[in-house]
């Protein structure tokens, strides 16, 4: 539910749905971008994971639709590390 406009109505904000991806190719030759949707690790505030990694999990976004991208942030990888407890 992105709305172009959101700035512009700062009196009409509400609650905005967004998704954590990781850009797998870029907008090279005008035909989009490749994504991969991550998710929300439990029991952390600031830790996403790729669920899959087959071209099923992959998903294309239009040229025309690269608006949607409104921030980069900063990522590291971690190790999966498990300890007891």
């Amino acid at each position: 539910n992105w709305d172009i406009n959101w700035s512009s109505e700062p009196d009409s904000h509400r609650k905005y749905e967004y998704e954590i991806v990781e850009i797998l190719s870029g907008n090279t030759d005008g035909a989009g971008v490749s994504v991969a949707i991550f998710h929300k690790a439990k029991g952390f505030a600031s830790v996403f994971f790729r669920m899959g990694t087959g071209d099923a999990d992959i998903l294309q976004i239009p040229s025309h639709s690269l608006y949607q991208f409104s921030h980069r942030i900063p990522s590291y990888k971690m190790k999966r590390v498990e300890t007891k407890g």
